[in-house]
């Protein structure tokens, strides 16, 4: 009887798990994005939208290298981003992530997993080298 019911219980999953992974993605409302790239000599940001999936706000950014990080004085293959969230007076610390940047593409970069740390509706994203390993 367990083992049936074991059975019944990943045919289940098998039925939804698909359905939670093509969730469709919605038009989030307007967030100001301002693009700090200091990559700038090595990589080509694109016009950021944004993007909700399950209550986490994402930027959508295309992007083509130009040069490889080293030439621009990293000392890691990676870069890395970070978001703040932006106020008058001040720049709250959001969440940061590292980068893979060596072929042309478009990043997805969550924000925040919270829409409420957002302090507004203006986001600073800064693009920078990576620590190195």
């Amino acid at each position: 009887m367990a083992a049936q019911k074991s059975k019944s219980l990943i045919g289940l999953c098998g039925l939804i798990g698909p359905i939670l992974a093509t969730a469709p993605l919605q038009a989030s409302e307007a967030i100001d994005i301002k693009l700090d790239n200091h990559l700038a000599a090595c990589i080509k940001l694109g016009k950021p939208t944004t993007i909700t999936l399950h209550g986490i706000l994402f930027a959508k950014i295309p992007f083509v290298p130009q040069r490889t990080l080293a030439t621009c004085g990293c000392k890691s293959a990676l870069g890395t981003y970070t978001a703040y969230g932006k106020m008058p007076d001040y720049q709250s610390f959001l969440m940061k992530g590292n980068l893979v940047l060596n072929k042309a593409g478009t990043l997805t970069l969550p924000l925040a997993l919270d829409q409420s740390l957002l302090p507004g509706k203006a986001v600073a994203l800064v693009f920078s080298c990576a620590e190195p390993d």
